[in-house]
């Protein structure tokens, strides 16, 4: 009679996972667009809108907001919506040195798997500062992790600089806005290499975002040029790269899974 002997071979789920989980996807910019609102109206609840962006194969999105205080007191975050669903605040700066005036506001949204749908970006402003205007941008993005920034950082400072920290690792994705007082005129952020979304009149205030993909270390600063030194405001925050599985490591997972499947049909 043969004997056969019978070689187990046990791979475990967390073994299988880690290796599937053994590369990054790239950060790509699948869409993006802005607009600076200058509508202005009296106390009471207000809302600026980014009409009809296009959300199709888009797995995040990041919008910047910059305003301006229509009166005496802080302005407040605002509520981003796309379709049903509420952007996480991840950055935000409001200049209060002079609060019997106006301020300015400056932050940073984001938001996994959005719908995909083509919808309105609307910004609601808390009912007690209604503003002179907002500049709004935002990009869609896939590659990018799930969840909140690996790096923030806020400015109160004329010209910046805005500094984040721990330094950047390569492929990580920046997004930088600023806003000071000067109606009519415009500021231009300067550092690094960054993609202009829009640099524009907001109502009463100049407003100005950029994106940037950044190499490995630092430091990470970020300015900008023009306007007055009345008041400004800026905020950043940098996403890092998601996770996807290699071919190889999928074909080990598939292996893991025949030989679980076996060793049941055995037992």
């Amino acid at each position: 009679m043969k004997t056969v002997t019978k070689t187990a071979l046990t791979l475990s789920a967390a073994t299988l996972l880690s290796a599937a989980m053994a590369s990054e996807a790239a950060i790509t910019v699948v869409n993006s667009d802005s607009v600076a609102d200058v509508t202005s109206t009296a106390l009471g609840s207000q809302t600026h809108s980014l009409d009809g962006f296009d959300a199709a194969g888009v797995e995040k999105l990041i919008v910047t907001v910059v305003g301006e205080g229509k009166v005496a007191g802080t302005l407040l975050d605002p509520t981003v919506t796309f379709g049903s669903k509420t952007f996480t605040l991840a950055a935000s700066e409001n200049d209060l040195s002079t609060p019997a005036n106006g301020q300015q506001y400056a932050g940073v949204f984001y938001l996994d798997l959005p719908d995909q749908i083509v919808g309105d970006i609307l910004i609601d402003w808390d009912g007690t500062a209604a503003t002179n205007g907002a500049g709004i941008s935002v990009v869609g993005l896939t590659g990018a992790a799930g969840g909140g920034p690996v790096s923030t950082g806020t400015s109160t400072s004329a010209g910046g600089p805005l500094s984040l920290s721990p330094d950047p690792s390569a492929g990580d994705f920046a997004i930088v806005t600023f806003v000071t007082n000067g109606a009519g005129g415009s500021i231009d952020i300067t550092s690094g290499t960054v993609t202009d979304l829009y640099s524009s009149d907001v109502g009463s205030a100049d407003g100005a975002a950029a994106y940037e993909f950044l190499g490995a270390g630092g430091p990470l600063n970020y300015s900008y040029t023009g306007g007055s030194s009345g008041r400004p405001a800026g905020a950043a925050a940098v996403f890092t790269e998601g996770v996807i599985p290699e071919p190889s490591s999928l074909a080990l997972l598939g292996l893991g899974g025949l030989l679980i499947a076996r060793r049941r049909r055995a037992s």
